[in-house]
């Protein structure tokens, strides 16, 4: 029998040894009763660490610590862990991390405790480069955001310097114009008179140009005011207007109903006027023109599309319906400037949205577009209960 608890003890210290942590136990008056290999080669190397006060041999000090984890897992009968220096604060080498579990006899008292070390210096030092790196990080955020800052007010700049610089000179050629006209009219031949008109078409035009850039310098700088907006009914208010403006032509229009989204109700105002009254132009010439607005999902996503049997495009210049001052038409066969749909997915952009083109020459075009926070119509869930359609 003491030949079986030698042997079984002699097992249980070799198991003790190959723990890849420390482990040492200590008694309530905080002496060392026994430690594994890994404590041993930590802190005494050939020194024997048994009988020692621990905090004069892993923090070289003459007292306990103040924050000693052990004091307080005896006090209080509860498990407790910190990170602390090695081999002492004083001579910071390494962390650990200190986790300090009481023994308790039959009666719950405390009669030992068993500290469990592991090496967190790795990962100390993980931090603290996470840390600088999280700091330069910061430092580059706030010279980008400097940067951007400053080319919003050059932008500004340009803006005002657009709208007010070149606006007189323009003034100028069309009120010239116009006095050379009413002054010397009858003066001029049909020739002379045409010149001139062309001078003040081509003012005009300028000046829808320089309203049309303004307008897309806004989308791009204002801060978005996001609320609860019903598309449905924005785009018939939109198409009303139309109906108005022309009431000889006879569209037929079709809006699905209760079409929501959480977004910014001035530009979506722009984006949706731009989509359909492109819809509304280039059905001009079709005998039975129908115009459509409605939405369907696709996975999460609840995808918009603003439909039409118009003019058309070939696809294969889709890449450049976006750009600023690109034309899918003549000037000749459709009116327009060229802005609209840059001005479109510029708002679908902010809205953290995406937008894409689907046509053919003579048949008709469809855009579709998504918005972060989309809703459609309500429909019944299992619970019975009745929840918006959501989507991105």
């Amino acid at each position: 029998m003491p030949e079986f608890r030698t042997t079984n003890e002699r097992f249980l210290q070799d198991v003790f040894d190959a723990i890849q942590d420390g482990i040492s136990v200590l008694d309530c008056d905080l002496n060392i009763v026994q430690v594994n290999a890994w404590m041993q080669r930590m802190y005494a190397h050939n020194a024997p660490l048994e009988g020692r006060k621990c905090f004069q041999v892993y923090q070289q000090r003459s007292s306990p610590c103040p924050w000693c984890p052990t004091l307080k897992a005896i006090g209080e009968g509860e498990t407790r862990t910190v990170e602390v220096p090695y081999p002492s604060e004083d001579d910071v080498r390494g962390w650990i991390e200190l986790t300090a579990f009481p023994m308790k006899d039959d009666l719950g008292k405390v009669t030992g405790i068993i500290e469990y070390v592991k090496d967190i210096s790795d990962r100390r030092r993980a931090e603290q480069e996470l840390g600088s790196y999280r700091e330069h990080l910061e430092d580059l955020v706030q010279q980008r955001t400097a940067e951007l800052r400053a080319a919003n007010q050059e932008l500004e700049s340009f803006a005002y310097s657009v709208s007010h610089d070149l606006r007189s000179p323009l003034r100028s050629m069309s009120g010239f114009s116009q006095a050379v006209l009413e002054d010397c009219g009858d003066y001029l031949d049909a020739t002379c008179v045409a010149h001139l008109k062309r001078i003040q078409a081509a003012a005009a035009k300028m000046a829808a140009l320089i309203d049309e850039l303004l307008k897309l310098s806004r989308v791009t700088r204002s801060r978005l005011a996001w609320r609860e907006v019903d598309l449905s009914r924005m785009a018939t208010d939109i198409l009303g207007g139309f109906r108005q403006q022309e009431p000889a032509r006879r569209v037929e229009v079709s809006i699905a109903p209760d079409l929501r989204a959480h977004c910014d109700p001035g530009l979506l105002e722009i984006a949706l006027r731009n989509m359909l009254n492109n819809a509304w132009k280039f059905t001009a010439g079709t005998p039975d023109a129908r115009i459509a607005f409605d939405a369907h999902e696709e996975g999460s996503d609840l995808v918009f599309c603003v439909r039409d049997n118009g003019a058309g495009f070939d696809m294969a210049y889709a890449d450049k319906l976006f750009g600023v001052f690109q034309r899918l038409h003549h000037a000749e066969e459709f009116g327009g400037n060229g802005i609209g749909l840059a001005t479109v997915q510029r708002i679908i952009s902010r809205h953290r949205g995406r937008i894409w083109a689907r046509a053919e020459p003579g048949k008709g075009a469809e855009f579709f577009f998504t918005l972060a926070g989309a809703a459609g119509p309500a429909v019944a869930e299992p619970d019975g209960q009745v929840h918006p359609r959501s989507g991105a």
